[in-house]
């Protein structure tokens, strides 16, 4: 299979990584970053089977020149040009996939809209496949197929380092921009925005992690999950000092875009911010962050959980992963962040399956729509590399643990 992967940051180097050492894919990877493109050139050494194209997202002709002869084409850049891939996905007839959506109204996925587009050019659009939103999404669905009708669905998320902000898992512009955005709810059949970090709550996180307190942020996952399944309710919280330290700059007034006049002149809080705020950590610099202990830990988990009826009687399901801390992941990809990894692992296995998903369906669809032997696929390929989908129920008495997809 032909792949073009446009974006060759935090996640699209590893994705490419991915590619490289597990699948016999012919790559073409893009970024306007020369710093971007060498460091991978240097992982790929001899490896015949990667191109490596200095393209702007700007340059549409450079893009479709790149894109029109592919199988595959993953956006893993940014998703404000989800549209402009996806028009040209469509223009030669190649699959496309993504990591998020870019949602302009925060209630509707913009990739949905292309749907029927798809279907009569008889290509696949997998939408979000990330871990959150993605793996969280693929649970979800594997969750709610358990059910005879499912009530709720909770997402929590947990991010921690230590000390706190020692690195940026993401890009800040993306971070802050997420953190700006109302979180997005579904409450009796209906979406709804909320206050940022609004209604906390202590919420049992499975072991090591335990209770912590979770605050309500934007997740896409609440945008597609009542589109695919069947559900009356569902909403997504964070934990852990990521989200805390988001939250401080938020409440000092940091993130604001509101002027201030200053020597005379006229700037707001967030545009300060941007300009001072350092970039995401390169390899070398996570690497050498962990090994002088200036970053002590860092780890990254995902819950889900759903609530309805089986068999007349109403139960708690809920599927979980906690990933290896930065000190086992950076073993098995030096230079990681605790999400960066992670994310593009689940990305590149659900690549591996389009081929597959386009024999059985055509159009654009959520992780949580994929059919079950599909589901279990991905969940057996994350197995592999070592990484388990927990599932268990859960009573006031106590937890049973299920099994591990």
């Amino acid at each position: 299979m032909k792949i073009a992967v446009i974006g060759i940051g935090a996640v699209g180097f590893f994705l490419c990584r991915y590619f490289l050492e597990k699948t016999d894919f012919t790559i073409k990877c893009a970024d306007k970053s020369i710093r971007n493109l060498r460091k991978l050139k240097e992982f790929a050494n001899t490896k015949k089977k990667i191109t490596l194209h200095r393209v702007s997202v700007n340059d549409s002709p450079s893009l479709e020149k790149l894109i029109r002869d592919t199988d595959l084409v993953i956006n893993s850049a940014t998703p404000a040009i989800n549209r402009k891939i996806i028009e040209i996905a469509l223009k030669y007839a190649v699959n496309y996939q993504d990591l998020a959506s870019n949602l302009e109204d925060l209630m509707n996925p913009e990739q949905l809209e292309y749907s029927q587009d798809f279907k009569q050019k008889g290509i696949v659009g997998l939408i979000n496949t990330g871990i959150s939103p993605g793996l969280t999404n693929l649970i979800a669905g594997e969750l709610a197929s358990k059910f005879d009708s499912v009530d709720t669905i909770k997402i929590r998320i947990f991010e921690d380092q230590k000390p706190p902000g020692t690195i940026w898992s993401w890009s800040p512009k993306v971070l802050f921009s997420d953190i700006l955005s109302p979180p997005l709810v579904y409450e009796k059949g209906k979406f709804n925005l909320r206050e940022p970090f609004g209604e906390p709550e202590y919420y049992n996180y499975p072991e090591p992690i335990g209770k912590r307190k979770a605050y309500l942020v934007y997740g896409d996952e609440i945008s597609t999950l009542p589109r695919f399944l069947k559900v009356k309710n569902v909403n997504l919280k964070s934990a852990g000092s990521d989200i805390e330290f988001l939250m401080a700059l938020y409440n000092m007034g940091l993130l604001s875009d509101n002027p201030l006049k200053i020597n005379g002149g006229r700037v707001s809080p967030y545009e300060i911010l941007l300009k001072i705020t350092k970039r995401v950590a390169s390899i070398r610099e996570i690497i050498q962050k962990v090994k002088e202990g200036v970053l002590e830990e860092a780890t990254f988990g995902i819950v889900v959980e759903c609530s309805g009826k089986l068999q007349g009687k109403r139960k708690t399901l809920r599927g979980y992963l906690i990933f290896p801390s930065i000190r086992e992941l950076i073993k098995i990809a030096p230079g990681s962040t605790h999400v960066s990894y992670p994310t593009a692992l689940v990305a590149g296995i659900m690549a591996k399956f389009i081929k597959k998903i386009q024999s059985l369906e055509q159009g654009v669809f959520a992780p949580e729509a994929l059919p079950k032997f599909i589901r279990r696929k991905i969940f057996s390929e994350l197995k592999k590399e070592g990484f388990n989908v927990t599932l268990e129920e859960l009573t006031r008495e106590k937890t049973t643990p299920i099994r591990i997809l």
